[in-house]
């Protein structure tokens, strides 16, 4: 298990865990990312993370990105 910011460009993951409060949980709920949830990391160097849960893209901050704890599948 690692946070978001240790993947590699390309990669498919897994959500183990999201680091926050309550708040942080109901918000990556909204957008898709609960543990088990799977994504493809499409940038994560230089600027906010790009992500891609099945047709969607979804850009997340450095700070939220690295609260979320991924396993690569």
């Amino acid at each position: 298990m690692m946070p978001l910011s240790f993947v590699r460009e390309g990669a498919v993951v897994k959500v183990e865990n999201l680091a926050g409060g309550m708040s942080f949980r109901k918000r990556m709920a909204e957008l898709g990312l609960l543990p088990g949830s799977v994504f493809t990391v499409l940038r994560t160097g230089g600027g906010p993370f790009l992500l891609k849960i099945g047709e969607t893209r979804l850009a997340l901050g450095q700070g939220m990105g690295n609260r979320i704890f991924v396993r690569e599948i």
